[in-house]
């Protein structure tokens, strides 16, 4: 793998656009609405990237051809109308106030925790072709056991079904990319396509002899694609002839998904941590003498420009296809104040600044599409609210707060305050639901 160390990214001009207002000066009339650069993307087929933040986590949510949906707590489905801006949960019930998980149709039961912070290992919901996909948990009627499979439902959440046989682990890595559904098993990488997804799993990576992972986690995380392309970080847990354990660093491989050849990521000696895409691009970055440095490359890793953009020591880049978002988390971790984002267009260009939040925002950022921010916020009683901001305001916020507009809340469910018997005959009142005693 050619590994050159090349001149800072410069900038590239639209031809196109050149040669339309060459032809006639007053007639060129530029669309002002950004777009994409990441012409290789499209989020009816592909695994949206746009979701993938760095750190190896995802947004709970997926985009679709009207709106988004987005995983509230508990596995509570929100759909959120792009055009009317108004979100509500899931559900078709008439008069359903949405607080019990065994009415409402909004609740599923998903195979990927989504924690606290409302960010998942995981991508925990893909719409894909019209249809949305995830992967649930059918208990066992004792509720002693669980399957896992792939489940398939229209965009209103109705006519579920489970299109993949019952799968034989937890699968909690996984994604869905140009006909194939890809996940993570203890010690491999396998895909199964989507035109007979009952059909043998097709085992496309596995660990070499000697690495594993104990326990009942998986060494596999930080599973995205773009393109030809499927990318996953590995973690692996060694165990020599002595039965003596010992951790290695996580290294990143690349798979081109036609030949099926993987490579492991290196660059100048250093392990890659992949960040995003942009202008159909790999943006990457390695920690050299403890400091971070970013690069751009081809999507197989080759031909490498280092990017020049700020400290990244306490930072970290992200991209939508329109932006390339440098996240300053330096001042936010010595104090309240929410990161301070700053989008660079494709010349490098520094277009705004501005923060999502005041404070108390301190999740990690994800890029989403060319349109919305959406995310979490805090109401006046500290409660998580769904909130969106919309990205036109880019350019103009001047490193304040961009302006967001609020959703609805995060937690629909209501505890019932009941007490139940247990086996000793003792009454307990419960203060968690079966969901999250589930998980």
């Amino acid at each position: 793998m050619k590994r050159l160390a090349k001149k800072v990214i410069s900038g590239v001009l639209s031809t196109a656009m050149m040669a339309l207002c060459a032809t006639s000066l007053t007639a060129c009339k530029i669309d002002e609405t950004p777009k994409t650069t990441n012409s290789s993307f499209n989020y009816e087929t592909d695994m949206q990237y746009i979701y993938y933040g760095t750190g190896g986590r995802y947004e709970p949510m997926t985009k679709s051809d009207t709106g988004y949906y987005y995983v509230g707590e508990h596995d509570m489905i929100i759909y959120i109308d792009k055009e009317s801006q108004k979100a509500t949960p899931l559900c078709s019930k008439p008069n359903c106030l949405h607080s019990d998980p065994e009415a409402c149709d909004a609740y599923f039961d998903l195979a990927t925790d989504v924690d606290v912070t409302f960010f998942t290992m995981s991508v925990p919901i893909q719409y894909y072709k019209g249809n949305l996909y995830m992967v649930t948990k059918q208990w066992s009627d004792d509720g002693l056991s669980s399957e896992y499979y792939l489940t398939k439902t229209n965009k209103s959440g109705k006519n579920a079904e489970n299109i993949t046989k019952p799968l034989d682990f937890s699968v909690c890595k996984w994604m869905i990319h140009r006909g194939y559904f890809y996940y993570a098993t203890d010690y491999s990488i396998q895909r199964i396509d989507l035109d007979n997804p009952k059909s043998k799993p097709e085992k496309i990576f596995t660990l070499s002899e000697g690495q594993s992972y104990e326990g009942s986690q998986n060494a596999f995380h930080s599973i995205i694609a773009y393109g030809d392309y499927i990318y996953f970080r590995v973690f692996n847990n060694s165990v020599d002839n002595k039965n003596t354990s010992s951790f290695t660093m996580p290294c990143f491989y690349s798979l081109n998904t036609s030949t099926l050849e993987s490579v492991r990521l290196e660059h100048q000696n250093e392990e890659v941590g992949i960040d995003t895409f942009y202008n159909d691009k790999l943006i990457f970055h390695i920690v050299k003498n403890g400091k971070l440095e970013s690069y751009m490359s081809d999507l197989n890793g080759d031909n490498p420009e280092k990017i020049e953009m700020g400290d990244l020591e306490k930072s970290y880049i992200s991209s939508d296809g329109m932006y390339l978002y440098y996240v300053d988390k330096a001042k936010s971790l010595s104090s309240e104040s929410a990161p301070m984002i700053t989008p660079y267009d494709l010349n490098m260009k520094q277009v705004d600044t501005f923060k999502l939040a005041e404070k108390g925002n301190d999740k990690l950022f994800s890029p989403q599409d060319e349109r919305f921010f959406v995310y979490i916020n805090k109401d006046e009683n500290g409660e998580n609210q769904l909130v969106l901001a919309d990205k036109s305001q880019i350019g103009n916020v001047n490193g304040g707060v961009i302006e967001y507009k609020t959703l609805c809340k995060l937690n629909w469910y209501e505890v019932p305050d009941v007490p139940y018997i247990v086996s000793s005959g003792e009454e307990v009142k419960p203060d968690n639901d079966r969901f999250v005693d589930n998980q």
